[in-house]
């Protein structure tokens, strides 16, 4: 895949990310708890695609590695 490419599929992926945690908000405060713990995997696992595919965009244009601890 193109870079640009690349960066498109990124973009709709953290879309998906983003309404994915705004109907846990929902789901969480109307107390439906299955729902929740099915969203949070499914959640989980973009969340996993979103930081592969932005790990590899990095990578594709040549960005520093981070040396330094998150902690």
């Amino acid at each position: 895949m193109s870079l640009d490419s690349d960066r498109l599929l990124l973009e709709a992926k953290s879309a998906i990310l983003e309404e994915n945690l705004r109907r846990l908000d929902t789901l969480r405060a109307a107390c439906r708890w299955g729902e929740v713990v099915l969203l949070s995997y499914r959640t989980l696992q973009c969340a996993s695609e979103v930081m592969e595919d932005a790990a590899k965009i990095m990578e594709q244009i040549g960005a520093p590695e981070r040396t330094d601890s998150l902690s």
